[in-house]
């Protein structure tokens, strides 16, 4: 998957468990980071299943 450098900024702010996970398994990494890479990979995996 091809990554861009586009930047767009989703709203999920209204979906606080999810962000507070994110956060929580970040530490002191940048949890938007982590979503995205986490997106990255389940589409990876969606389009190329084993």
């Amino acid at each position: 998957m091809k990554q861009t450098s586009i930047t767009k900024t989703p709203d999920i702010s209204d979906d606080a468990p999810i962000v507070e996970h994110f956060k929580a398994l970040a530490g002191d990494r940048d949890y938007q980071t982590l979503i995205n890479d986490t997106l990255r990979r389940v589409i990876r995996e969606e389009l190329h299943p084993e």
